[in-house]
């Protein structure tokens, strides 16, 4: 059960790490179903790599606006129009549920965020009485902090039969924070598809036509305010003093492309800042393995990053990396090891960070070579697949 998942074939910016660990499952011999919003233009019912997905309709489909995109909950609070819908998708989410529990009789549900999806597994499971695993992943924890939503948290995980957090700092806020017995508390981290997420020989460059002497900074990620992409941008000044040759390419979209763009002719950088828009999932790896560099300048408000699975991604295809301080970041990134890590919010250190790790050859090789070998121990969705099903035997 899950809100965000891939609409369609390359739909990149929706759950797409749900659809990755599904087909590795199946792969394993699992039967897997996909309970998902549906949303326009997508199928009510298809198969995909082997995975069967059910979509549920919540409102009229061409005005469904309260999943996908940027998310439910920045979708719900800068739109009237999904704020309204918010009774009726927990409506029909309860009743697609039920009809799919009654039809298929699973033997274990996974809710993907607690809230709303762990909170309808929850009630259900009273109904049914399948076995239930809840991952938190961060804004359905993080963002919800007030203690009404604390209470439901906690009554939520604590009808689960396990919970996954996928980085030790959300292990952390479900333990002592919520309250949950750390014994029924499972760190497993999403995973990343290394057939897939590999060093490739690309044409990126030509296509953007960089340069081949310019250092290619990449971000890729939603473009909301908490991914921090505005400190990136602010950083370029200060680091085209030091590296005049730089040039940032920003893959992604969302709620804040509009003001990102304006910064940039703002600060008069159109030339060295560009924007790819959104790129498909299995399309990523050129991307990465045709940058000198990959920044995640994250930062802490409301959202806080669960874990940042770009970063494993990009180290996948040995990429150096840069990342703020902040969340599940430091499950990955461990400074001057596996990459460099800055303060959140700080264009002066970003800027110094780049500077370092396009100057110095020696350690962003080295860096990304330990980043590499420990992303494809720990972070392969080989690696991830077999801990979550150790976890279901246990509770099967």
């Amino acid at each position: 059960m899950t809100t965000s998942f891939p609409r369609w074939n390359n739909d990149s910016q929706n759950g797409s790490f749900v659809l990755d660990f599904s087909k590795q499952l199946a792969s394993s011999g699992y039967e897997v179903v996909v309970l998902a919003p549906h949303a326009p233009n997508a199928l009510e019912k298809e198969r995909m790599d082997g995975v069967r997905v059910l979509r549920f309709r919540y409102f009229i489909p061409k005005y469904q606006k309260l999943c996908y995109g940027s998310g439910m909950l920045p979708n719900f609070e800068k739109s009237i129009l999904a704020k309204m819908e918010v009774p009726f998708f927990t409506l029909f989410q309860l009743v697609s549920l039920a009809s799919c529990c009654f039809q298929e009789k699973p033997d274990i549900v996974h809710a993907w965020w607690a809230i709303p999806n762990g909170a309808a597994c929850a009630i259900l499971k009273q109904v049914f009485g399948f076995k239930l695993v809840c991952s938190v992943l961060g804004s359905d924890i993080n963002s919800l902090e007030n203690p009404v939503f604390r209470k439901i948290q906690k009554l939520v995980l604590s009808s689960c039969n396990k919970v996954v957090a996928i980085s030790s700092d959300l292990q952390s806020t479900v333990v002592d924070k919520i309250g949950i017995k750390k014994k029924n508390v499972e760190l497993i981290p999403l995973g990343v598809d290394e057939r897939i997420f590999k060093r490739q020989k690309t044409t990126i460059r030509k296509n953007f036509k960089v340069h081949s002497t310019d250092r290619l900074i990449l971000s890729v990620g939603r473009l909301v305010s908490f991914k921090g992409v505005q400190y990136l941008i602010k950083a370029m000044p200060l680091l085209l003093k030091k590296v005049p040759n730089s040039l940032l390419l920003i893959v992604g979209d969302g709620s804040q492309k509009r003001e990102l763009v304006k910064l940039t002719r703002q600060m008069r950088l159109q030339e060295r800042v560009k924007f790819a828009g959104l790129v498909a999932h299995e399309k990523l790896p050129r991307y990465y393995s045709s940058s000198d560099v990959f920044v995640l300048p994250s930062t802490t408000n409301r959202f806080k990053e669960g874990l940042g699975l770009v970063l494993a991604e990009a180290a996948m295809c040995k990429t150096p990396i840069i990342a703020s301080r902040v969340g599940g970041i430091l499950d990955l990134i461990h400074d001057g090891s596996t990459g460099v890590l800055v303060p959140e919010k700080d264009p002066e250190e970003i800027a110094a960070a780049l500077t370092k790790v396009l100057t110095n050859h020696k350690l962003s090789k080295r860096m990304s070579e330990a980043a590499y070998k420990k992303m494809r121990n720990e972070y392969s969705l080989k690696a991830v697949t077999t801990k979550a099903s150790k976890m279901y035997e246990s509770i099967g």
